[in-house]
């Protein structure tokens, strides 16, 4: 009589148990998907520190991306366009810094900050390690380093003033 009431018992247990367990399985993808961080708040168009370039700021595939879209001077003093003439690859040193994409692979960690991307100079020709913090103020923190986060430099971005035209000046070849 004993067994028949233990096997009633364990017979209820494991229904119960196997009904939570479908649930968390059938459940868990949305869950996951409910806390990953959303990027909106980043997204658009950032004026650097200086306000001499604006960034436009993308997502690509899963991560976030941006390209310059705006120039404060886009010619030389000596009135030659502006070319990425100190990128590491030769081929790319004729092209007109308008439209030169310079943050690639920024992966979020949370709703307001991203990290591991990298953050493309073509003043310098110089590629460095970028994380972006979101903070108060519609403004972003990037900080940009060489391996070491802790011997980075941070700066602050804003967002252009809503009478700005972001457009950049096509090269003469286009």
């Amino acid at each position: 009589m004993i067994g028949r009431h233990a096997a009633a018992l364990q017979s209820r247990l494991r229904s119960p148990t196997l009904l939570a367990i479908a649930f968390a399985v059938i459940a868990a993808p949305t869950f996951v998907r409910a806390s990953e961080p959303d990027p909106a708040a980043i997204l658009g168009y950032w004026l650097s520190d200086l306000k001499k370039v604006v960034v436009e700021i993308y997502r690509c595939e899963e991560n976030l991306c941006g390209k310059i879209v705006w120039l404060a001077k886009p010619y030389r003093r000596s009135g030659e366009f502006k070319r990425d003439k100190r990128n590491p690859d030769p081929a790319l040193r004729d092209r007109g810094w308008c439209g030169i994409e310079v943050i690639t692979g920024l992966k979020p960690k949370r709703d307001d900050f991203w990290r591991n991307g990298r953050f493309y100079d073509p003043k310098r020709g110089q590629t460095y390690d970028i994380d972006i913090k979101l903070k108060a103020g519609d403004r972003l923190e990037l900080r940009a380093y060489l391996g070491f986060r802790l011997l980075g430099k941070s700066k602050i971005w804003t967002r252009p003033g809503s009478g700005q035209t972001l457009a950049c000046v096509p090269t003469p070849e286009s």
